[in-house]
């Protein structure tokens, strides 16, 4: 594993020199901004406007990072062949581990400076507030908002290995990548609402059976009512701590079991 490792180096090194990663960056700071300034047009709860700013923008962030970032430099090493310039090196199973590898510790390293300038502005707004503005915010909340927002965005680089691991071209892998995205994120909301009775009466069963079958196969993005709650200053309860763990966690290896074994099938 010495050469996925040293390709996960690699990884890295050659995401801080794009430009489309020093823009991320700095996004980190422009969301705590704008968080700062839209809490503060209220006049009550500061902190939970701002908090809730914050898990917007830094899930935004995530999400750009994935998309834009990462989905470009795997369709252009796969789809695009650069892959040839590491398997003589590295077989296939080490070059993909070590690109996800450097491309998940980009993300971590992406939202640990998101959660590093989000303390110090919530540490500002709790110093320089009165208590009743801020009740139950911490300035920990942003550590939690990005750890969260870290989950999804590894099992969606997890889902789009898998999609270049098969894929014939950079276009075909942006495209899935982006409908396997927007899936994601706009499905639950609608299966949670075909749940009523009412919906259920007006819907052909096929449709509302097929509906969950997709929801069952696509991973569960919404994690809301956590951030809610964090913003509230309500304590989140351990099992639903490691049930987001547990989902996000199985369902990055099972993607990533996939990609292995169709990027073994693969002809280069």
């Amino acid at each position: 594993m010495k050469e996925a490792a040293l390709l996960a180096r690699f990884t890295l090194h050659e995401l801080f020199r794009t430009p489309a990663m020093l823009v991320l960056m700095a996004m980190a700071f422009l969301i705590n901004i704008a968080a700062l300034v839209v809490s503060n047009l209220y006049l009550l709860e500061l902190s939970k406007v701002q908090i809730d700013v914050l898990w917007t923008g830094t899930s935004i962030l995530a999400l750009a990072y994935v998309l834009f970032i990462a989905t470009t430099l795997l369709a252009g090493d796969i789809a695009g062949q650069v892959a040839y310039l590491f398997l003589p090196k590295l077989n296939r199973q080490q070059y993909l581990l070590g690109r996800f590898a450097g491309l998940a510790l980009g993300l971590v390293a992406l939202m640990s400076l998101t959660a590093f300038v989000s303390g110090g502005f919530l540490a500002w707004t709790i110093a320089h507030t009165a208590v009743s503005y801020h009740a139950g915010a911490s300035i920990w909340a942003g550590l939690q908002l990005a750890a969260m927002a870290s989950l999804q965005g590894m099992t969606l680089l997890a889902a789009i290995l898998f999609i270049a691991s098969w894929a014939t071209g950079q276009a075909e892998t942006l495209v899935f990548s982006i409908g396997f995205t927007l899936l994601a994120y706009l499905l639950p909301p609608v299966v949670a609402a075909m749940q009523s009775h009412e919906v259920l009466e007006r819907v052909p069963p096929a449709v509302a059976a097929s509906m969950h079958i997709v929801d069952y196969i696509l991973p569960d993005m919404t994690a809301g009512n956590m951030a809610l709650a964090i913003a509230h200053g309500f304590k989140v309860s351990t099992h639903d701590i490691w049930l987001l763990i547990g989902q996000h966690g199985g369902y990055s290896l099972m993607m990533l079991a996939f990609a292995l074994m169709a990027f073994a099938r693969r002809d280069l």
